[in-house]
């Protein structure tokens, strides 16, 4: 972990690298709680980037939490840029990475925990901490290669589109290879 709000995960097979800086710059976009996943040096989930400085309709959207691979809880997470964490530790094959973040307007605290299991089995789990009930929505953004397929019992699927990878979402919060 970088004192600049940065953890890599590092293999010859897989690359994961979360985001969760202190900073309130005016460059800054919501990408705290983020991160970008590789595979055998190949992008899967990444950054969609942000496509434009100019005031148009698409600059607020490429921007928002839902194309940075982000949780977002009733509707809109606004994340405080002072109250932010990552921790990392690796034991006996298995790699974890924590992301803690503040949503400024609610007050809840949010965690993201990212699990890489013998270097072959990617998981993500979703943690709202606070009171009452609370809508926790998921984004993800494929690269130009993968496609989400929703099969006829409603599991999700991330599809190669060379057809030689496919990845199964198992409750909605577990990236495994099949």
């Amino acid at each position: 972990v970088l004192d600049n709000g940065i953890a890599f995960y590092s293999s010859p097979k897989n690359k994961l690298i979360v985001f969760n800086e202190k900073s309130d710059s005016g460059h800054k976009h919501f990408d705290n709680g983020s991160f970008v996943l590789y595979r055998n040096l190949k992008p899967i989930l990444v950054d969609s980037g942000r496509y434009t400085y100019h005031d148009i309709c698409w600059r607020k959207y490429f921007k928002s939490p839902q194309v940075h691979n982000m949780a977002i809880v009733d509707g809109a997470t606004t994340i405080d840029p002072f109250a932010v964490e990552l921790t990392k530790f690796e034991k006996d094959g298995i790699s974890v990475i924590v992301s803690r973040y503040k949503d400024a307007l609610s007050g809840l605290n949010m965690l993201r925990c990212y699990g890489i299991i013998y270097d072959n089995s990617f998981l993500i789990a979703d943690i709202v901490i606070g009171k009452g009930k609370h809508l926790l929505e998921t984004f993800y953004t494929p690269s130009d290669d993968y496609n989400f397929v929703l099969n006829s019992s409603n599991d999700v699927y991330l599809y190669s589109n060379f057809g030689h990878e496919t990845y199964s979402f198992l409750n909605h919060c577990a990236l495994t290879p099949s």
